[in-house]
């Protein structure tokens, strides 16, 4: 049968290990370990500034919106003002062709009457004168 004793090599393993471990987590497992929080420090931090940085282009977005409606509301009401007064403007030229047109029409049915007043002196004048010619050449 094997004998197994505990001897001073047993220890100074143990003790090895140890201080490796020590070592190892002084000088990787810590500084990794740091290292990732930073990581998370600054990714959590990163994070904050991309939400507000949201929180404030929203706003902004918002912001935008209102006034586009309100340039639009002002816009609509500028073109309605526009075809208010190009529809006056419009009826108001109509209005003063339809006196000319009436004035006009008036002017020329009095020359009308004028002339047919004319003409019909004429024509009783050249009848008056064609009768008496027929007359004439009947009693000859």
């Amino acid at each position: 049968m094997v004998q197994v004793g505990l001897d001073v090599t047993l220890f100074i393993q143990i003790i090895q290990f140890l201080l490796i471990v020590l070592i190892v987590n002084f000088m990787i497992v810590k500084p990794v370990h740091n290292t990732m929080l930073k990581r998370e420090q600054k990714i959590d931090t990163l994070k904050e500034k991309a939400r507000a940085s949201m929180t404030a282009i929203e706003q902004k977005v918002q912001e935008y919106d209102n006034r586009l409606k309100v340039t639009r509301a002002e816009i609509n009401e500028y073109q309605n003002q526009l075809r208010t007064d190009a529809t006056a403007r419009s009826q108001a030229m109509l209005d003063k062709a339809k006196a000319e047109c009436n004035t006009e029409l008036a002017a020329a049915r009095e020359q009308i009457i004028a002339e047919a007043d004319i003409a019909r002196e004429k024509l009783q004048a050249e009848t008056g004168d064609l009768t008496r010619q027929i007359i004439q050449m009947v009693t000859k």
